[in-house]
């Protein structure tokens, strides 16, 4: 006897009405009556009292609904027990990204790896470029992807993406349709950036200055969609991750090489060890077949 109709019988018994246990139930009313009629079937004893007009149970339905509340409560405890099994079963694995998960495809390879690898449950955090490798050492994360990390003898780098470094400037800006900028070109304007704790800040900073300049740095914001936003506004220029700037497509804004080409790296990290566990192994496999 399917447990579905079990709970379908209950909730017609307590309802006492087939139209209304159906819409309940999601299920149309011909299926409801067809799953009743099959359990009387199988007993050989109605459950409802066809004698009268109203939904009411049989003698035999007024008992067996004890037994069913209970069957009931046995399946929701032990459907409970199994998913909490399995989840206790799948393997975790912590990651840590810098802010661009999106732009630079890392979200959909994590979706993507879940989906064919549905034993390990991955949990992921954005957080900014300097406390990545800290927060890996310390154990907090088992992996992380930054930019342009530097090589110690702990961890393990693995190319994942190649980016440069272009400017974005609103539309009807004097550099809008250049195929590329020389740096030098950027004294004096108006910059707006990411954080003073991100990379891409202090990134800048060094590229004007290696240029002869300081930039103007007017305003920081957290996210990169922010700052995009601001600079189609008219609210000045900004140095970002090329991708990223592709990524969030503004009619307001061009997107423009700088000269000389600064290129970004983004890395898979993690720490050397002997005892890397399963879940560690194969993510770092999937992540060489797909880095580009």
């Amino acid at each position: 006897m399917h447990i579905q109709y079990i709970c379908e019988f209950i909730i017609l018994a307590e309802i006492g009405n087939y139209h209304e246990a159906s819409e309940q139930l999601f299920i149309s009313q011909s299926s409801l009556s067809k799953h009743i009629m099959t359990m009387e079937s199988e007993f050989g004893i109605p459950l409802f009292d066809r004698s009268t007009r109203k939904v009411e149970l049989s003698e035999f339905g007024k008992r067996f609904l004890t037994y069913a509340k209970q069957i009931e409560e046995i399946y929701k405890d032990y459907s409970a027990m199994a998913a909490d099994y399995l989840e206790n079963k799948r393997e975790r694995l912590t990651i840590g990204s810098t802010a661009l998960m999106a732009q630079y495809g890392i979200t959909d390879m994590i979706v993507k790896f879940m989906r064919e690898n549905s034993d390990i449950s991955i949990r992921a955090l954005e957080e900014s470029d300097d406390a990545l490798i800290d927060s890996l050492r310390s154990g907090k994360y088992d992996i992380v992807f930054i930019r342009n990390s530097d090589n110690t003898d702990d961890i393990v780098q693995i190319p994942y993406l190649k980016d440069t470094v272009a400017v974005i400037v609103p539309t009807g800006h004097p550099l809008e349709k250049e195929e590329y900028v020389p740096i030098e070109r950027l004294r004096g304007e108006t910059f707006l950036s990411l954080k003073e704790d991100s990379m891409i800040y202090k990134l800048g900073i060094s590229i004007c200055k290696s240029a002869g300049f300081q930039p103007n740095i007017t305003l920081t914001v957290r996210r990169g969609d922010s700052l995009i936003n601001l600079v189609g506004n008219g609210m000045g220029i900004a140095l970002l991750s090329k991708k990223a700037a592709l990524y969030h497509s503004n009619p307001n804004i061009a997107v423009v090489d700088i000269h000389p080409i600064v290129p970004m790296r983004i890395d898979m990290v993690y720490l050397k060890r002997n005892n890397a566990s399963n879940a560690i192994l194969r993510f770092i496999r999937y992540v060489k077949a797909q880095a580009y």
